[in-house]
């Protein structure tokens, strides 16, 4: 018996390292269905203001309130790396493949941050603490408070439209499949929160 076990472990390590890695299985999407089924992954003992994906894949940054944010590995919740050293940051936005960001103090200014380009632009908003997001393909930056909502096309420099609502606005994002349809033109699939 104990010889056919070792048998048995070796086949098996074989068979392992021959093999190629099978590709992890995606979760299901989250739906009414299926909704309470859902389960805590990990509790993280930080104060977090706003929770946001990235800068790259697989990582998730917490901002605490006028704080660097926090970047953590997302399946790990390992803590990576800061982002805004030495910043009092209330919103930050990430754009696609984190190499673009964006980030608000408790002032009216937004700060975009190229770092391939290692370049910086600064944006007087107009607004206190502006909450801003990028469009999926990064062209574009999107920034609201009080009653206005910007878009910005970041290549050119230059503000593309500007919306009024007359509710208060207190986030913005673009649709999904905006990508599309984010032309400076084509403002119809911009969104607002309010």
């Amino acid at each position: 018996m104990y010889r056919l076990a070792i048998l048995l472990v070796c086949s098996l390590t074989a068979a392992v390292v021959a093999a190629p890695a099978p590709l992890p299985k995606a979760p299901p999407a989250i739906t009414a269905a299926n909704a309470k089924d859902l389960r805590p992954l990990h509790e993280i003992p930080e104060n977090a203001w706003e929770v946001v994906w990235g800068p790259k894949r697989g990582e998730l940054s917490l901002l605490p309130w006028e704080s660097p944010a926090k970047v953590l590995d997302a399946t790990t919740f390992r803590r990576l790396r800061e982002v805004g050293a030495k910043k009092r940051l209330i919103h930050l936005a990430f754009g696609p493949g984190g190499d673009t960001l964006a980030w608000c103090e408790n002032d009216a200014r937004v700060e975009v941050h190229d770092l391939k380009a290692k370049r910086m632009m600064v944006f007087e908003t107009g607004n206190s603490q502006p909450q801003m997001t990028f469009s999926p393909d990064g062209k574009l930056l999107a920034w609201g408070w009080n009653q206005t909502i910007r878009l910005w096309d970041l290549p050119f420099r230059r503000e593309v439209s500007r919306l009024e609502s007359s509710g208060e606005v207190k986030a913005v994002a673009f649709e999904a499949d905006a990508a599309r349809s984010s032309s400076p033109v084509d403002v119809g699939r911009f969104a607002r929160g309010t």
